[in-house]
């Protein structure tokens, strides 16, 4: 059984191994096929077009390294129980090889018991079989002298008997008298004997018990037979039965003989079985070194096969660390070229920003030079028109960071609200107006949108696209205004205030001169932007809602599955 548990083992291992070879050749597989896209994603893709697809590769190469991280970590465990399964079988071949000494150590101490017992046992027998001898010869003797004795004396009193009735009866009593004292005597002499016969199989009994006591032997049929000439009833040897003296003798010998010849032969028997059996343990023995020697063949063979795995492993493990270093570096080009085009998106931004910032300077300095030549006075000035004198420090109107809290149309410019410099018409100073007049003040009207930071950059740009369409009719249509008659000009209110910026969210006050794009950054991040369209959302928006928004920007057919 332990043989064939190990053999299951030899054969777990040896499927583990095939197994870990065709999840290498796999992934060797995978990253050709990952190495041939990303090829061909580079040689197709432009950098402008493609910056999206660049980043789902991006993060889809950084998913692919953290599977190959993770596939790593679990062959390192694998070879771990597989280290640990072989010193494991190394222990057991180790406890079996001792318990086979101990076995064969306990085998031979067993033998050299048996065979002390055995001579112990015989010269027991023999010393019993001596004594129950002599006695047996004694009794038998001294049975014959009685037997031999007795019938002449009985014969020769009866003849007395027999001359003495002739003569006198008084004789003759006194010899039946004596006669039957003899007689007496003779029945006294047999109850002795049968009470020898008793105690010699009493002496027996105890011999065969002694016999067996010493390693629980079995019981010597040497010593039944033993038994068998003394089972013959005593009354055979009472004095005066017919033919007691020599039948007697030669069948106690007879029974004797055949007792020595059943247990010569029981012995014979029992030496040849002891030697069967040795010579069975022997092939026992030797078998169990064969296997000891076959099983510690295999256990070198697998010792090598676990050692050219691990050079394997380790040259696998090389590999894939430079492959892995090879994709590091591929990903730091990208990010590297990424950064770049970012930057050279953001120079290209800037130059349309200012290009068209040129544009727009040039269509209000010709809006204001024909707004200029529309004026006209319909009064004559009560005072004299001197030339202007130039200002000590020009005016510029107030930067509104919040958009223009009065306006009442919905349309932004680009900065979401904010005044530029060249979309307020100048008007040069015309002297000091009239007090008795009408004076037009004016002032922006109340914008009712959200502030700033708080629109998709997508949307701004298109902002900025309509406020430039609409800023020149805006700038056209305010000299109209049906309150300029009388020759008078309007009055630019111009605050001097300056305006702090607050966070529309946690209400948090910034500087005035704090930069407008890290403001923007502060009010974005109450919010989740999402990576592909800029769509915002709440903090406390549920985290499955975000991540099903997202994933509905890629083509769930040609998204790679990583399970």
């Amino acid at each position: 059984a332990e043989l064939q548990m190990l053999k299951a083992v030899d054969v777990n291992k040896e499927n583990t191994i095939a197994q870990f070879k065709e999840e290498v050749g796999r992934l060797r597989s995978c990253l050709t096929e990952k190495e041939k896209q990303h090829k061909e994603v580079l040689a197709q893709a432009s950098p402008l077009s493609e910056l999206k697809a660049m980043k789902e590769q991006l993060r889809q190469k950084e998913e692919q390294l953290q599977a190959k991280q993770q596939q790593a970590s679990m062959l390192s465990a694998e070879l771990r129980d597989a280290s640990s399964a072989r010193d494991r079988t190394m222990a057991d071949l180790y406890r079996m090889r001792l318990e086979t000494d101990a076995l064969q150590q306990g085998k031979q101490e067993a033998l050299a018991q048996c065979s002390r017992l055995e001579r112990l046992v015989k010269q027991m027998k023999d010393d019993a079989q001596q004594e129950a001898e002599q006695q047996a010869k004694s009794e038998v003797c001294r049975v014959e002298d009685e037997a031999g004795a007795d019938p002449a004396t009985v014969a020769e009193l009866q003849r007395e008997v027999e001359d003495e009735a002739a003569a006198d009866p008084a004789t003759v009593a006194e010899l039946q008298r004596e006669v039957e004292d003899l007689k007496l005597r003779l029945h006294m002499a047999a109850e002795h004997y049968k009470e020898k016969y008793k105690e010699c199989q009493r002496l027996q009994r105890q011999v065969v018990k002694l016999s067996e006591q010493p390693g629980e032997l079995r019981k010597n049929p040497a010593a039944e037979a033993m038994a068998v000439p003394l089972s013959v009833s005593p009354d055979i040897s009472v004095p005066g039965s017919p033919g007691s003296a020599d039948p007697m003798l030669e069948a106690i010998i007879q029974e004797k003989l055949k007792g020595f010849s059943r247990e010569a032969s029981d012995r014979s028997d029992k030496y040849r079985k002891c030697k069967q059996m040795l010579s069975e343990e022997k092939e026992r023995s030797c078998m169990f070194a064969d296997e000891l020697a076959k099983m510690e063949v295999k256990l070198k063979e697998q010792l090598k096969t676990n050692d050219s795995l691990k050079l394997q492993l380790a040259a696998e493990e090389d590999r894939y660390k430079s492959q892995v270093a090879e994709k590091g570096r591929a990903l730091k080009e990208l990010k590297d070229t990424l950064a770049a085009l970012m930057k050279d998106k953001e120079r290209l931004e800037e130059d349309l920003q200012k290009s068209a910032g040129a544009g727009r300077k040039t269509e209000a300095v010709v809006s204001e030079e024909m707004r200029i030549q529309s004026v006209f006075l319909q009064y004559p000035l009560p005072y004299p028109q001197d030339a202007p004198t130039p200002l000590l420090v020009p005016q510029s109107p107030t930067q509104l960071h919040f958009g223009n809290p009065y306006s009442t149309s919905d349309a932004r410019d680009g900065a979401d609200g904010e005044f530029s410099d060249d979309l307020l018409p100048r008007l040069p100073p015309v002297g000091p107006p009239s007090w008795d007049s009408n004076v037009v003040c004016i002032q922006p009207a109340r914008n009712l949108s959200r502030p700033d930071g708080l629109e998709d950059p997508e949307e701004q740009q298109n902002n900025n696209n309509n406020g430039n369409t609409n800023e020149q009719p805006a700038a056209t249509t305010e000299p109209h205004s049906p309150f300029l008659n009388d020759g008078q000009t309007p009055l630019g209110f111009e605050s001097s205030v300056n305006v702090h910026m607050r966070c529309p969210l946690c209400e948090l006050i910034f500087p005035p001169n704090y930069d407008q794009r890290k403001f923007v950054e502060h009010v974005e991040s109450h919010w989740k932007v999402c990576p592909m369209c800029s769509e915002q959302f709440p903090l406390d928006c549920d985290q499955k809602i975000f991540e099903n928004h997202v994933l509905t920007h890629f083509d769930s057919a040609n998204m790679l599955n990583f399970d």
